[in-house]
């Protein structure tokens, strides 16, 4: 979240741990995030999306519950750790529920058969000086690139990063390696890659 220029805030109920993480420059509050008081202090009214990753379902489905009644519109991202939660955490507000064993094995899988992919994604995440990222740019109902064609995209003074997917407003299809000609709307969203400078261009752009 640093790398990519986003602000965040740790609630971590450890003393300890809330130590060490101030001592290393990140933003934490101290407390038990089930708790509506620290919730409110660590800005759940304005945020953009909460990670919830405490150690048992049971305590991520409180803590999920606790930040869609404080703020209706937050994103919320909950780690999961028994597969029988799933559909409970998604009931209580979950806009996303993330399987960590699962996704394990898929990325064991993906290490054995496309080893050099795995390393490229890898690089883009973990090099410190590797500028370059998978973004979205949603296209806002008052954006000038709506009814424009992909081809079309442009910005003044550099260059821009490249669209590996549109996601459909209206069909909510992912149109991969889109058509140079395929036109944008309202409401649709960009998948593209490139240097955190061009996804600001196209930013910008849009």
């Amino acid at each position: 979240l640093l790398k990519t220029q986003r602000p965040l805030v740790i609630v971590e109920k450890d003393a300890e741990k809330a130590s060490d993480l101030e001592a290393k420059g990140f933003s934490v509050i101290h407390g038990d995030a089930s708790h509506d008081d620290v919730l409110e202090k660590a800005g759940i009214q304005k945020a953009r999306g909460i990670f919830c990753v405490l150690g048992h379902d049971q305590e991520n489905l409180l803590l999920t519950l606790a930040a869609r009644g404080l703020n209706a519109s937050v994103r919320i991202v909950t780690e999961l750790h028994d597969g029988r939660f799933r559909e409970r955490l998604t009931r209580c507000g979950a806009d996303a529920v993330v399987d960590s064993p699962h996704i394990g094995g898929l990325r064991l899988a993906s290490e054995m058969v496309r080893p050099v992919t795995v390393g490229f994604l890898d690089s883009m995440i973990r090099d410190r000086a590797y500028t370059y990222r998978f973004e979205e740019v949603p296209l806002a109902d008052s954006s000038r690139l709506a009814g424009r064609a992909v081809s079309q995209l442009s910005a003044a003074g550099g260059r821009l990063p490249a669209v590996v997917a549109v996601k459909e407003a209206v069909s909510g299809r992912y149109a991969i390696n889109p058509d140079p000609g395929q036109k944008l709307a309202a409401g649709d969203v960009l998948v593209v890659l490139g240097s955190t400078e061009e996804i600001a261009r196209l930013k910008a752009e849009v």
